[in-house]
């Protein structure tokens, strides 16, 4: 009994995390969509009143379509309190102007995403792939 005790602080500790936080919210689809639409490997940061405008803009999106969840506040408010969650940092470029970027944390929770909602068939084909290969080799 005593060692899942253990296993369950570990694990309640793992959840309290901002890497599960991010994907364990009932605003996690309109925050991780939102994450996903706003950076990527060209687009590491955002500069701050844009990224405010487009947020503000994507929530505005996704409350028109009528999905649950998505959070009330502006885009601005929104930033704020996804820096306060650990999902974002906020700091000064190369030129001085300030930008924002996804923290360690908010990149692994949308990698977390990203397997998660690859397209099975691609699963599929790489395994049937795969198993061609092996058969070829014996």
């Amino acid at each position: 009994m005593a060692d899942v005790a253990a296993e369950y602080r570990r694990v309640q500790s793992a959840y309290a995390q901002p890497t599960l936080t991010l994907i364990s919210k009932p605003s996690s689809a309109a925050i991780v969509s939102i994450f996903r639409t706003m950076f990527s490997t060209e687009q590491p940061t955002v500069p701050t009143a844009r990224m405010h405008d487009q947020v503000d803009a994507l929530l505005r999106d996704l409350r028109r379509a009528d999905f649950a969840n998505v959070p009330t506040a502006n885009g601005r408010d929104a930033c704020l309190k996804w820096m306060k969650d650990g999902w974002l940092n906020r700091h000064p470029d190369d030129d001085g102007n300030e930008v924002y970027s996804l923290t360690a944390n908010a990149l692994d929770g949308l990698k977390t995403v990203e397997r998660l909602t690859k397209d099975r068939s691609v699963s599929l084909s790489s395994h049937l792939i795969a198993g061609l290969i092996r058969h070829l080799r014996d």
